[in-house]
This record gives C-alpha cells, structure tokens and sequence, in this order.
C-alpha cells in the first residue's frame, strides 16, 4: 500500500471532482499526455483569444496524482498567455528536481511525489507535455 502522505486532501479532491473535465469538442488545440508505462492518459483541450487561454478542458485517465496534477493545471491556465503559463510549467517542473519552493504553495502538494520512485513522473506528466507543446509553438 502506498504512502497516504502522497495523498493530500487536495489531490483526493481534485481527483474526485477535477476542474473541467470535459472533452471540448470545439477546442482550437487538443494535447495528448501520455505514460505508456502506468498507462496514464489526458487529453488537454485548449481554445485561445489574442494569445490569452480563454478556454480549457481535458479528460481522460489516471492514477489520483496525474489527475489532480492535471486538473491544478487546467484551473491555472485560464485568462493567461501562453508566456505566463510557460513561466509557470518551468518553475512546476523545476519543483522536482530542486525541491525548492515555488509561487503557487497549493502545487507544493506535489513536491512528496519526489519520495515515490515512479510518481514523480505522475505529477508532471500534464505540465510536461503541455510546456513540450508551447516551447514548439513560440519557437515557430
């Protein structure tokens, strides 16, 4: 049995009731995250107005932490700029690998992942992906 440690209230809760969860079907961009090795799987779906995120959904499946790591996401990105949430994926990622604190303390949930081989990888995977994607937009 895992950690309960690893299972903060807020990740139980935004496992349970994740920030719109929801295939958009008129979404301008769509992003798959995926890790073939726990089988995790979310579909961020993104819609922009003047490089300002004015709509964002996903939906999918995954262990509690990815849920709730994507679902904190989501809820971030709205009414930013592609730049912003770019500054704000790094200084998420940079988390576990530093162990240093970082801006937005509700994500510092997150941080106890670093002492489960293997779900780090849960926390990020989302963020990952997502900040995968913008770096290849802005540098186009």
């Amino acid at each position: 049995m895992e950690n309960p440690k690893l299972y903060h209230p807020l990740i139980l809760k935004h496992n349970k009731h994740p920030f719109h969860f929801f295939k958009d079907e008129h979404a301008q961009f769509v992003i798959q995250a995926s890790n073939p090795i726990c089988g995790d799987r979310f579909t961020l779906f993104l819609s922009l107005q003047d490089q300002v995120i004015s709509q964002a959904s996903f939906h999918g499946y995954g262990c509690a932490v990815s849920k709730a790591a994507t679902s904190m996401l989501v809820e971030r990105m709205y009414q930013k700029s592609i730049p912003k949430i770019l500054q704000m994926t790094q200084e998420y990622l940079k988390m576990f690998e530093s162990g240093n604190q970082i801006h937005d303390r509700e994500l510092e949930i997150f941080k106890v992942a670093r002492e489960f081989p293997g779900r780090t990888q849960c926390a990020r995977l989302s963020w990952q992906k997502l900040s995968e994607e913008f770096q290849a937009w802005t540098q186009d």
